[in-house]
């Protein structure tokens, strides 16, 4: 016996229960599970950016197709004659803030994709036919008229136009016959 087992008389404590086990790990595998709570933060918060970021986008190609409306509504509605100062002044105000916003949205990456009298096959992936106007005038199947731009960002198409296709009289007569 050792001098230490006098002096404690070890038949006083009373046994307890251990606490609830803790696994330590290795400091190697706890920075390895920091880093990986991180990923997922980071590939969480890249993930918000983005539906942010296309969101952004898609508000920015709707302003494209106004300024596009914008520009159609001027051009239909510019004064002819100089005596209606009022209104030529009203007209050219308008006139430059369309300008202004085109070309910051051009200065942005977003571009109006000129869809006016292109062939059929040239315009079918950008854009959603709303009709056709079937005439003498009209060659071959070709757009009539705009009613909303393509939209391209960067030079790759985000928004679709929505066109009017004109097409020779013949073809509505053999689309009928086919039916």
């Amino acid at each position: 016996m050792s001098y230490l087992d006098k002096l404690i008389d070890w038949g006083t404590f009373r046994k307890r229960d251990a606490p609830i086990k803790v696994d330590i790990q290795s400091p190697q595998a706890e920075i390895t599970t920091l880093i990986r709570k991180q990923q997922l933060s980071l590939s969480q918060e890249i993930q918000r950016t983005d539906r942010m970021r296309n969101d952004l986008v898609n508000i920015l190609a709707q302003q494209m197709v106004f300024v596009a409306q914008l520009e159609k509504v001027l051009e239909r509605n510019q004064p002819k004659e100089d005596s209606i100062r009022t209104f030529y002044k009203f007209y050219r105000s308008v006139n430059i803030i369309k300008k202004q916003m085109l070309e910051a949205l051009q200065k942005a990456g977003f571009d109006n994709v000129d869809l006016q009298e292109k062939t059929f096959d040239e315009v079918a992936d950008m854009v959603e036919v709303d009709g056709w106007r079937h005439s003498s005038q009209f060659t071959g199947e070709v757009v009539a008229e705009v009613t909303a731009p393509a939209v391209c960002y960067q030079g790759h198409l985000i928004r679709q136009g929505i066109v009017i296709m004109g097409a020779p009289l013949e073809q509505e007569a053999s689309i009928q016959e086919e039916v």
